[in-house]
């Protein structure tokens, strides 16, 4: 049985709130952007989340958070937007969203098995929304006659690199191989048109987790890649964009610690100096069967910095949770959605302390 180490006493805080408006039978996803600010100026946050509607219309949604923090990380106000539909989207599964070169990306599997992405700018205050077109572009590929197909019902993996030249999404598929694809940035995504098996021989039947790598060179233009093996359990393996290499001679290696996943896990890199960590790293987000949400931190050598820990959440969950870390690397954010179908999200800067208890 896992041991985890304890949480930390939160006396009366919940630094999860519901987004009003926001409730769904699946999971959330969410990312953060930071496209305004600088020294002695003021930072405008803003969080997006996406979920699956709560009914049989299979839509997707989405909310807005701006935070306006002052340079010396002080809230100066909170926007919260109502929940919108996300337009033309119909889906069965969960969608992902990321930030690429200060755009919100978000792609979804729809109902023919595709895999489809669009954009919206990130505003760079308040007074603007975030707004996507519903112009949906096909990831090409995903589907071809007689071949496996992306699974229906779980969320794809989705990141952009470091340097923004690339962005990767992969998926589990209909006979439970990890497939992967990539585009090159340059101005827009060029997809490669071929969906790749990841080799190893890792089998999901969840949702994927990627997010990029930090570092080097090799790492600016590379993604780490999770995902919850059939027996339950945490896998991770790296890739390289630009030479299409996998690291570890294309094997995946376990966790060694967490076997008791009940869903796909979700994951977010952090930079150094940031977040109270001294090293860059990864922050990893899972569930488990008893309803609880667990998290561990990884150094970007997946050295372990902080061992599974229970994160402090004030409704129990059924769902995959989702984990973000801004482009800047100085905010941290969660949601997740409860046993109830309401959807918890929150934000904090400088400090992972509060989903993470940090070694003493």
């Amino acid at each position: 049985m896992l041991a985890v180490a304890a949480s930390p006493v939160h006396a009366e805080i919940d630094f999860f709130t519901t987004i009003p408006g926001a409730t769904s039978t699946n999971s959330p996803s969410e990312a953060i952007c930071v496209a305004s600010g600088g020294a002695g100026q003021n930072y405008d946050v803003v969080t997006v989340t996406v979920w699956p509607a709560n009914d049989a219309s299979q839509t997707l949604w989405f909310s807005t958070n701006h935070t306006t923090y002052n340079a010396q990380f002080g809230i100066i106000r909170v926007k919260q937007e109502n929940a919108r539909q996300v337009p033309f989207a119909t889906t069965l599964a969960p969608a992902a969203i990321t930030v690429v070169n200060k755009q919100f990306l978000i792609a979804h599997q729809g109902e023919d098995h595709n895999i489809y992405y669009d954009t919206a700018a990130c505003p760079t205050n308040d007074s603007q929304s975030v707004s996507f077109a519903g112009n949906w572009k096909q990831i090409p590929g995903a589907v071809q006659s007689g071949n496996a197909v992306p699974n229906l019902t779980v969320r794809p993996g989705l990141a952009a690199s470091t340097n923004g030249q690339y962005i990767m999404v992969a998926t589990s598929f209909s006979d439970n191989t990890i497939r992967y694809t990539q585009a090159f940035v340059n101005g827009t995504p060029n997809w490669t048109n071929v969906w790749k098996v990841a080799p190893g021989n890792g089998t999901t039947t969840s949702g994927i987790g990627v997010t990029n790598r930090i570092g080097n060179s090799a790492d600016q233009v590379s993604f780490e890649v999770f995902h919850r093996g059939t027996n339950s359990e945490l896998f991770y393996n790296s890739y390289n964009a630009n030479t299409d290499q996998w690291g570890n001679n294309g094997n995946w290696t376990a966790d060694g610690v967490l076997n008791t996943l009940a869903s796909g896990p979700s994951v977010a890199s952090f930079s150094g100096g940031t977040l109270g960590f001294s090293k860059p790293g990864f922050i990893v987000f899972g569930e488990r069967a008893d309803h609880t949400l667990l998290a561990e931190t990884l150094g970007m050598d997946l050295s372990l910095i902080q061992r599974w820990t229970l994160v402090p959440i004030p409704s129990p969950t059924s769902h995959a949770p989702s984990v973000a870390v801004s482009n800047d690397g100085f905010y941290v954010g969660a949601s997740y959605t409860a046993d109830s179908h309401q959807i918890y999200r929150m934000l904090q800067t400088n400090n992972a302390s509060v989903l993470i208890p940090l070694p003493q």
